[in-house]
């Protein structure tokens, strides 16, 4: 008999704060609470983005979204391997977590969408060549991409 396994990787799950907790956070004084939120800052990269940038002044969401789109950018255009098709694909998906990753920080639906359209104009400007490609999988990931943004744009613009 043959097992199948869909989805090997374990969904994180949230676990749901508790009151007991949320007492206890409340009653921390403002020192201590400043010491936990520091602490996990420094643990987590994608916390550490989202508090300066609600925090911080200096950082806006035009250098957010400027620092997003360099990373796609490198990402695209530095793909490289054996197989340049299997290397955009695997590239492409990490924009794509980039720009999800984007809209966690920012909770910008409009810029969301730009960085949908900015990967597009960057596929559709250098990479069309490798559509007629063997691997048709970074055609179907491009394909999924241009959908996703045609669906943001209906709800969003």
């Amino acid at each position: 008999s043959y097992l199948l396994i869909i989805n090997s990787k374990p969904t994180p799950v949230m676990p749901a704060i508790s009151p007991a907790l949320r007492q206890a956070v409340r009653q921390l004084s403002d020192k201590e609470k400043e010491a936990i939120i520091l602490k996990a800052a420094r643990r987590d990269a994608e916390l550490y983005d989202m508090l300066a940038y609600e925090l911080v002044d200096e950082v806006t969401l035009q250098e957010v979204y400027a620092q997003a789109t360099d990373k796609i950018q490198d990402l695209l255009l530095h793909a490289s391997g054996r197989n340049l098709s299997k290397a955009l694909n695997k590239s492409l998906r990490k924009a794509v977590k980039e720009i999800a990753r984007y809209k966690r920080i920012t909770k910008d639906p409009k810029s969301e969408v730009d960085l949908h359209l900015f990967t597009l104009r960057l596929i559709f400007g250098n990479f069309t060549g490798q559509f007629e490609g063997y691997y048709k999988s970074f055609f179907t990931v491009t394909a999924r991409l241009l959908l996703k943004t045609i669906q943001l744009i209906r709800k969003n613009l």
